[in-house]
């Protein structure tokens, strides 16, 4: 993670939310790539305090054109749901896919799910499995989903149990659907996570 970000975090939980935007501010307004990308990150989750997703796309597409892939993702989420701007989904599209090569964890789990809602299992499966094959635990949860109910691929109990326990390793609150599906299927308890599942 960005330490810029990091920092926000802990300056949030500290109460001094508004020097670190002031710090944040400076820095990017030098041509600091990683301010830009935290403004990007707080703005548009509201880290520091402030929330404003104009503020988050102004900084993101500064971060952006210096190279910043965390702020694709940002901004593709943005443009995907129309936050703080007009719902554009090609460019919400092009922006995570570039998110994704540029080696995103996370991006390619919010293509998925766009794939998803327009009843595309199979592209979305592919999306789900580029971010699951990088550590995201949301994503290995939705591959457990999918195998689970045969949805876009055949339906595999076993992959759809090892895929959920990869998930679930984390233990924290981020993965509880993760370890109710495994309590769902009788499989609470096993901390045995197998092999990782095929890419197929």
């Amino acid at each position: 993670m960005n330490s810029y970000i990091k920092y926000a975090h802990q300056m949030k939980e500290s109460g001094q939310g508004a020097e670190a935007t002031a710090y944040l501010l400076e820095k990017a307004s030098a041509g600091d790539v990683d301010a830009m990308e935290a403004l990007c990150d707080s703005y548009c989750y509201g880290n520091l305090g402030e929330k404003s997703y104009e503020k988050s796309i102004y900084w993101g597409q500064k971060a952006i054109d210096n190279g910043s892939v965390r702020s694709q993702e940002i901004l593709g989420i943005q443009y995907l749901n129309g936050y703080g701007v007009a719902v554009d989904v090609e460019k919400a599209l092009v922006l995570l896919q570039q998110a994704v090569a540029g080696g995103c964890m996370k991006a390619g789990r919010f293509v998925g799910l766009y794939y998803m809602e327009k009843n595309l299992p199979e592209e979305a499966k592919k999306w789900f499995l580029e971010a699951a094959n990088r550590g995201d635990i949301t994503s290995q949860y939705h591959m457990g989903v999918l195998y689970e109910n045969g949805i876009g691929v055949e339906a595999d109990l076993n992959e759809a149990i090892r895929w959920y326990k990869l998930s679930a390793q984390r233990g924290d609150r981020i993965a509880k659907p993760a370890t109710d599906a495994l309590a769902r299927l009788g499989c609470e308890g096993d901390a045995n996570i197998g092999s990782v599942p095929k890419s197929v």
